[in-house]
């Protein structure tokens, strides 16, 4: 059940609107994300609930999350960042829509590297969904 949802959260990320998000099965779509989130929460309980009540230190298990989280969103900000450098050098049109969703400025992409960009008073283009 939790691939399902994985899998249909991507497929709105991907796809946006259309007759995936106008079906009945997914007309409460942002249940998915939260379903996936509960699921997630019950497998890293019973993969790290023993280690940690055998000693295994929350600083250790705090730091391994962190580290597998951290890994994907730098790996996708440095694909992004990718693009951005494609579209400075002409190879993406400069009106696609895609591009005005924020700015892609210098101090927003340490915020971005930080993962502080739920702090800031202003969307930034740096990688949105994290």
């Amino acid at each position: 059940m939790r691939g399902v949802a994985a899998c249909i959260v991507v497929l709105l990320h991907v796809f946006g609107a259309g007759w995936i998000t106008g079906s009945v099965f997914i007309s409460r779509r942002y249940l998915f994300v939260d379903i996936f989130f509960v699921l997630s929460a019950f497998v890293i309980a019973a993969s790290y609930g023993g280690r940690i009540a055998q000693g295994f230190s929350v600083r250790t298990f705090m730091f391994l999350r962190l580290a597998r989280l951290y890994s994907l969103h730098f790996a996708m900000l440095m694909v992004f960042l990718g693009l951005v450098g494609l579209r400075a050098a002409g190879v993406f049109p400069q009106d696609a829509a895609v591009w005005t969703t924020g700015a892609f400025e210098p101090a927003q992409l340490l915020r971005a590297l930080l993962l502080v960009e739920v702090f800031a008073p202003q969307p930034s283009g740096w990688n949105g969904p994290s």
